[in-house]
């Protein structure tokens, strides 16, 4: 359980560090004019992924859910997310050969 608390807090932590422009990002991405977008974009998705887990932590906290319905709940609550970031990254990498290629 305490993992769940310990990366949330972390991810949540990285996100908002993104959204200020505070973030590392690969070399390829640097110095672009986009690049404190992405920086921002990047953010946005480690919060898609730490606040529902800190949410999820402080609901199992309460109710008291252990085993592998918490498994489960994470993995359903996280898909956003990772699916957000997943779109967010193809954006930029299709962004950065396009650029490359001109």
């Amino acid at each position: 359980m305490e993992i769940v608390w310990f990366l949330s807090v972390i991810w949540t932590i990285y996100g908002i560090a993104g959204l200020l422009g505070h973030q590392y990002i690969k070399p390829a991405y640097k110095n672009r004019e986009w690049t404190l977008e992405y920086k921002k974009e990047c953010g946005r998705c480690w919060i898609a992924v730490g606040v529902p887990w800190l949410a999820a932590g402080i609901f199992f906290k309460i109710i008291g859910l252990s085993g592998w319905r918490i498994c489960l709940i994470i993995f359903l609550i996280s898909i956003p997310g990772v699916v957000y970031s997943v779109t967010v990254e193809k954006k930029y990498k299709h962004l950065l050969n396009t650029r490359e290629q001109n």
